[in-house]
């Protein structure tokens, strides 16, 4: 049987509160373990054990002077900016997809300038904490502008020995004093009663925040979705994304 081949035309990239996808050629979010000498005296082969888990995000990115992403990049790298989510998502960003995120460090921003090509740069985000997370979009990025909640999804349930991990990117905002209080809860049916499992800090403005990983499992109901509390005035609105994942 033939096996079905998907060309890579349409994937996301957010760093932080910016959505970086339209001006990324290559993304790569490489995970593994350390890999450990284990051999001792008399072995024939040079035999290996797991060491820590290892990961990070690197991105390859048009390089072009004066612009939003260029800009943005190297100010991330130039400050020092930790505890920053990174979400590399494997299709076109919507609700129940899968996603890749982790707890990074803006690191390194390598440009180059090669004669009759493109000014490129590689944009090398290692984990400040946590791990690299392959979860689920739960919120797709979309401009909100009243009160209320998200499709729900089953994402399963958390096990006693599992955390719950999740981010959001808040790439704008807009109005009189906006404010948005985000959410992430649970319930066993989707459309029963919902219990809160994890809340971001009020975001008034474009933002990120990657969640401490939510304690006190094992959550049995399967069912998750957003809740999203909208204040201000003039028409206050927030373009955001929630990413989730369920992992040890």
């Amino acid at each position: 049987m033939a096996a079905t081949v998907e060309i890579n035309l349409d994937r996301k990239l957010y760093v932080g509160q910016y959505d970086i996808s339209g001006q990324a050629n290559e993304l790569t979010m490489p995970w593994g373990r350390e890999e450990l000498d284990a051999k001792a005296s008399g072995d024939a082969t040079n035999l290996k054990r797991f060491g820590l888990e290892t990961c990070s995000a690197t991105a390859k990115i048009y390089s072009v002077a004066n612009t939003n992403v260029d800009d943005y990049a190297f100010g991330l790298v130039n400050a020092g900016t930790i505890n920053m989510p990174v979400t590399m998502c494997t299709r076109a960003g919507t609700t129940g997809q899968t996603a890749y995120f982790l707890d990074a460090t803006a690191m390194r921003y390598n440009t180059s300038f090669p004669v009759g090509q493109l000014p490129m740069a590689d944009f090398y985000l290692p984990p400040t904490s946590q791990k690299l997370v392959r979860g689920f979009i739960l919120q797709p990025k979309a401009t909100i502008t009243t009160t209320g909640d998200g499709t729900a999804y089953q994402l399963g349930a958390v096990a006693a020995t599992q955390y719950l991990y999740a981010a959001i990117h808040v790439f704008s905002a807009s109005g009189t004093l906006p404010t948005l209080d985000v959410v992430i809860a649970n319930s066993a049916t989707e459309g029963g009663s919902y219990t809160t499992r994890g809340t971001f800090t009020q975001k008034t403005a474009a933002g990120y925040q990657f969640l401490t990983p939510v304690v006190g499992a094992p959550f049995t109901d399967t069912w998750w979705r957003v809740s999203r509390t909208i204040g201000g005035t003039n028409t206050p609105t927030f373009s955001c994304a929630v990413i989730v994942g369920i992992q040890r």
